[in-house]
């Protein structure tokens, strides 16, 4: 015949046995509850199989229960985040319907997925924005590309402005170039504006047009120190002076005019 081994035990609910009831490591049962109590070597009764109480948590939560959690001042459980299927590759949680702060994967309705978010934008005659735009990656408007510092555009670029426009560089200097190469830059020098031909020996030239021609009124020869070559001729107003100076101050070639007398002086 089978022996039966029986703990101490209670079928009252709640009861739970004292220290003196027990011996070190006896074990007891509470058969109206359904837990296990066994004596501690600190003299201590120990519950062993408590009914499970959720956890509490601060900061990133990794669980494999089903338990709620505590996330600083915001309860996130059971009764308020529920996902109750198995969501598809672009999805979005969605508040359940009769079921109060219960979440479900759910399509993205018609008109806000990414397709056709594109295909408004791409159709749509302006679109408005209330804060700023961050495009790390750069921004691309027809042919003209905007990354960074640089606006490159594959065609011509134009500027219609109906104000002034007004170039402001704390740099100091505005420098073109064609094809990378730097042909000429225009700067402050002191208090001077000053024109540069950075292309060594090449000359400045004034141009305009004559009667439907392209002229070169004035040439300046980098090559010559600057020599100027006139296409036409030079006036000097009345009371003005023409004056061909040497490195001796005191010798010079003057031309003026005055009261209808043309003087000259060597």
């Amino acid at each position: 015949m089978a022996n039966t081994i029986k703990h101490k035990r209670s079928s009252s609910t709640g009861e739970t046995p004292d220290a003196a009831d027990l011996s070190v490591g006896e074990i007891a049962v509470n058969t109206a509850d359904g837990l296990l109590f066994t004596k501690h070597t600190d003299n201590a009764i120990v519950t062993l199989g408590a009914s499970y109480a959720h956890p509490n948590h601060s900061g990133e939560v990794t669980s494999t229960g089903d338990g709620a959690t505590v996330i600083s001042d915001n309860v996130v459980d059971e009764a308020n985040l529920k996902v109750s299927n198995s969501p598809t590759n672009g999805y979005f949680l969605s508040a359940q319907s009769g079921n109060s702060g219960g979440l479900t994967w759910a399509t993205v309705p018609a008109g806000y997925n990414d397709a056709d978010v594109a295909s408004y934008l791409a159709s749509a005659s302006s679109v408005g924005f209330g804060g700023r735009i961050t495009a790390d990656a750069g921004i691309d408007i027809d042919n003209i590309i905007i990354d960074g510092s640089t606006i490159t555009s594959n065609t011509h670029l134009n500027l219609d402005i109906v104000g002034d426009l007004r170039i402001d560089v704390d740099g100091a200097e505005v420098k073109l170039a064609d094809g990378g190469v730097e042909f000429g830059q225009l700067y402050k020098n002191s208090n001077d504006f000053a024109i540069f031909s950075s292309v060594s020996d090449g000359n400045l030239l004034l141009q305009g047009n004559d009667g439907g021609s392209t002229i070169t009124a004035l040439t300046l020869d980098m090559s010559e120190a600057g020599s100027a070559t006139f296409s036409g001729g030079v006036e000097v107003p009345n009371s003005g002076q023409f004056k061909a100076a040497s490195s001796n101050a005191t010798k010079y070639v003057r031309m003026y005019a005055g009261g209808g007398t043309g003087k000259s002086d060597i």
